[in-house]
């Protein structure tokens, strides 16, 4: 289906920034971890220690999360539900067609336009 060959495309562009948003949190927490540390300039070596346990803790889970994103990313990828509510528009024209293309409208299963809107609107990210 061409809808989701191009959903699956924009899909595949979240990749580059995810992992960018990864290292820039990484990037960030080692500059508060150096902040932290200089909090410890009394004890070199308690101060040294931390630093060294809390900066390889971070960078241990910053390839799981990487793997964690790429993972989900692939998982959305392999599925698109269409029939989900976010769709609806899509939907819409799919099971009430236009009469143009001679495809009979189904308002038994749906119900009115006005009531679609309704329960989409309350259901909805925003509802």
């Amino acid at each position: 289906m061409a809808f989701e060959a191009i959903v699956k495309k924009q899909i595949v562009k979240l990749k580059e920034p995810s992992l960018k948003c990864v290292d820039l949190v990484v990037s960030e927490l080692a500059t508060v971890i150096k902040k932290c540390a200089e909090k410890l300039s009394s004890y070199p070596r308690l101060r040294e220690e931390t630093e060294r346990i809390v900066t390889t803790y971070i960078r241990e889970r910053e390839g799981r999360t990487k793997d964690q994103i790429l993972l989900l990313i692939d998982i959305e990828q392999s599925y698109i539900n269409t029939n989900h509510e976010d769709f609806i528009g899509f939907a819409k024209y799919v099971l009430f067609g236009t009469a143009a293309e001679g495809v009979a409208p189904v308002h038994s299963r749906l119900g009115s336009l006005c009531e679609l809107g309704t329960r989409v609107s309350l259901s909805g990210f925003l509802g």
